[in-house]
């Protein structure tokens, strides 16, 4: 085998080991104006993030943290994001982001009536995520994501896993008036 093979060989090895952890998403629904709601929130208050289950054995505050940190770059859309995990905090108590973590199953609705706390770290740090906005227990727009293997809260790999949801769950928006009509496209 020459020394090119070799080397074929080789970075074939680790695409496929990369692709084997790349980041899987969906939604099952989004709503065009997710946005401008969220949006119209942080002007009067911060976004309530509602953090639910454990992606990784840590504390509560420390998770927190983290996935704010996350879903505040993941607002990238946003110049000046507002976002907390603080209910007391937030512009609105019905308005909110919910992720669900390890939750193993269920849907947006079930989200935003609380029936889901998420679910516990799975092996090899594993992580599902199902993010949901709500409004009260409406759900406006739901994606989720599946990172099949990371290292922790500080493994670069968890804070894609957050971006990518988001972004999932509040898809750009292209809005103009055609003949007096209004056209939302994605």
């Amino acid at each position: 085998m020459s020394l090119a093979d070799r080397l074929g060989a080789v970075s074939l090895a680790i695409l496929v080991g990369a692709c084997a952890n790349s980041v899987t998403t969906g939604h099952t629904y989004r709503h065009p104006a997710a946005r401008n709601f969220a949006q119209g929130v942080m002007v009067s208050g911060p976004l309530l993030i509602e953090v639910r289950g454990d992606p990784y054995a840590v504390e509560r505050a420390e998770r927190d943290a983290a996935v704010l940190a996350a879903t505040t770059r993941a607002f990238s859309w946003n110049a000046r994001p507002r976002l907390t995990t603080d209910p007391d905090a937030a512009g609105s108590r019905d308005l909110r982001l919910v992720m669900g973590f390890n939750a193993g199953g269920g849907g947006g609705r079930g989200q935003c009536l609380g029936r889901s706390e998420g679910g516990e770290p799975l092996p090899e740090g594993a992580v599902d995520l199902q993010a949901t906005l709500c409004d009260a227990d409406v759900p406006l727009s739901n994606a989720y994501g599946r990172l099949p293997q990371s290292m922790g809260l500080e493994d670069p790999a968890f804070a894609n896993l957050i971006w990518l949801v988001v972004h999932e769950a509040f898809p750009r928006e292209m809005q103009r008036r055609e003949g007096g009509m209004m056209l939302i496209m994605d």
